[in-house]
């Protein structure tokens, strides 16, 4: 994950955990193997820090982490925003994906594509062979 789509999760954390729900996307984060078990079971524990006056409650417990996994998720690696546009997908995160990847979240990259074995749109027509034989590229004089 480049800084940009980094600073992109970072820039709106507290959006995207009121538009998602965090035990359903801790779930696809294990599923398309975005975090370990490990992991996820250390953003589960959250220490009382000594310094608060009082502990968190429910809510506020449950916010940080929602929050921590969207941090963890930008420490990833570099397929880690692509994972994560898929696993919105998946959930039906439209408004977040809207935030993160903009308007069009069917735009998919041919690196994803090429990991799944399905065709980008627009190649439908080259996979399913419906290409007429008229429309062969006649660059090069050939008729």
């Amino acid at each position: 994950m480049d800084a940009n789509q980094r600073n992109r999760i970072l820039q709106n954390v507290d959006t995207l955990i009121n538009l998602t729900e965090f035990n359903k996307l801790c779930q696809a984060c294990f599923d398309y193997r975005l975090l370990t078990p490990v992991m996820i079971q250390n953003i589960y524990q959250i220490e009382p820090d000594k310094l608060l006056a009082e502990p968190f409650d429910d809510y506020s417990l449950n916010r940080e982490r929602h929050k921590r996994l969207f941090v963890k998720i930008t420490k990833r690696g570099p397929d880690a925003f692509e994972k994560l546009r898929r696993i919105f997908n998946d959930l039906k995160y439209k408004e977040a994906s809207k935030i993160l990847f903009g308007v069009d979240e069917r735009m998919i990259s041919i690196s994803s594509s090429k990991e799944k074995g399905e065709p980008t749109s627009g190649n439908d027509d080259i996979v399913n062979g419906n290409i007429a034989a008229n429309n062969l590229d006649d660059r090069d004089g050939i008729e």
